[in-house]
């Protein structure tokens, strides 16, 4: 039953194609100038959040650098105290 249904939509559309002017009525549809004309608009986006993800990596490398060399003075003033302990 199923396949006669299917044989009969077939032969009801057997004919039916896209009209000749389909393509251009598509192209027509679309902004002209193609990624440029949303380039600007993904810029308003992404360009501050990039900033801000920039900023935010400055940060965390300045603090990490710090961090970095507290623990290494640190560290040096710990092994200066021992040994001059031992004396």
């Amino acid at each position: 039953m199923e396949d006669e249904r299917l044989e009969r939509l077939f032969a009801a559309t057997a004919g039916v194609g896209p009209r000749g002017d389909f393509a251009s009525r598509v192209m027509g549809g679309l902004p002209r100038g193609g990624v440029l004309v949303a380039l600007p608009r993904a810029a308003r986006i992404a360009v501050p959040v990039a900033v801000l993800a920039a900023a935010a990596a400055v940060v965390w490398a300045v603090v990490a650098t710090r961090d970095v060399d507290d623990a290494s003075l640190s560290g040096s003033n710990v092994l200066s105290d021992l040994s001059s302990e031992g004396e």
